[in-house]
């Protein structure tokens, strides 16, 4: 699965074939249809469920370890986009390949795909009720918050290194999250005006 998720990470679905994942992985392409039965099982287990693994333990670390031991509002979203940031950039070319797969034209069973989001997305929700019903910050919408600071901030893991002109010396990754976090607590803890 490692010389399939290295050749997606590397260029598109459309473009890698199983004869040369097969090739990559030393083995015959009858040995990846055996397994995976065809190009797209391949991709959902070498890349999609690595990437669901990573987001599903940082909301599963999340959901035990959040709001506990008196920390404040800036505490917790301190915490939230650090922990969250680092998950995602560390795993950058695995979400940059899904981030292709979900806005392009690819013949994957997409519904399978949607579902594994929307129950992550769920559970985010929940996170959200809680920390809005306990932490004293204005009343959330927690289906499009939970969904716009996920991809607030896991757009951002992935893009940031490419946002800039080559030579050109970016803020640290530190800085963005400072960012990230004095915005999404401005949003959470104001009330929006008419």
């Amino acid at each position: 699965m490692a010389a399939a998720r290295e050749l997606f990470a590397a260029r598109s679905y459309r473009d890698v074939t199983t004869q040369e994942v097969a090739q990559h992985a030393g083995v015959s392409e009858t040995l990846i249809f055996r397994y995976f039965h065809s190009k797209a099982g391949l991709f959902s287990l070498a890349v999609l469920t690595p990437a669901m693994e990573v987001m599903d333990g940082f909301v599963s670390s999340w959901t035990e370890t959040g709001g506990e031991g008196g920390k404040t509002n800036t505490d917790l979203v301190e915490q939230f986009v650090s922990e969250f940031f680092d998950s995602v950039a560390a795993n950058r070319a695995l979400f940059t390949t899904v981030m292709h797969i979900v806005t392009s034209e690819v013949d994957l069973d997409r519904a399978e795909l949607r579902s594994a989001v929307a129950d992550l997305f769920g559970r985010v929700e929940g996170v959200i009720e809680a920390f809005a019903a306990t932490r004293g910050v204005r009343a959330l919408d927690a289906k499009v918050t939970a969904r716009s600071v996920l991809l607030f901030v896991g757009s951002t893991a992935v893009l940031w290194p490419y946002t800039f002109a080559e030579g050109v010396v970016r803020p640290s990754d530190e800085r963005v999250k400072a960012e990230l976090t004095t915005m999404l607590l401005r949003g959470i803890e104001s009330e929006p005006s008419d």
